[in-house]
């Protein structure tokens, strides 16, 4: 799982001039989730690289 720690670029630290809005955030919430299940779904058809921490690398080190 990917984490991001965005802390230091909310509004409530560094001012609403140029700070997120945690309701921004927020209203990206489901659009996320479902960009990421269409990612899952794709993973075996068409994106390859998504399979690489999951593949065999014995042969590989050796």
């Amino acid at each position: 799982m990917i984490k991001i720690d965005f802390t230091n670029v909310m509004s409530d630290v560094i001012g609403e001039k140029h700070g997120i809005l945690f309701e921004e955030i927020e209203a990206y919430k489901e659009i996320v989730k479902e960009v990421h299940e269409k990612i899952k779904e794709e993973r075996d058809n068409s994106f390859y690289f998504t399979k690489l921490p999951y593949q065999h690398t014995e042969e590989i080190k050796k």
